[in-house]
């Protein structure tokens, strides 16, 4: 669950209505506009690619902690290799 009241839901539901990205009939239910069902893929696309953002930017991190505790084994750099990697 959302966690998210009536009245909230409402509200929303009525500014989506208001700019045009959803139509919505009382006890009836809500729809996307054709312009609603275009803005929800722009900004699914958006959130997905953030969301890798912020998983590639933590996974680096980590990579460079790892680096920093095993900086011999990749012998004596400071920063995590690029790949592919070549351990001689």
């Amino acid at each position: 669950m959302l966690d998210v009241s009536p009245a909230s839901a409402n509200e929303m539901i009525g500014k989506l209505q208001d700019r045009g990205f959803a139509d919505h009939e009382k006890y009836k239910g809500v729809s996307l506009t054709g312009d609603g069902i275009v803005r929800a893929h722009e900004w699914s696309r958006i959130a997905c690619s953030t969301s890798s953002l912020m998983v590639t930017e933590t996974m680096r991190s980590i990579g460079k902690r790892l680096a920093r505790t095993t900086s011999g084994f990749w012998g004596g750099r400071d920063s995590v290799p690029t790949y592919p990697v070549r351990l001689t």
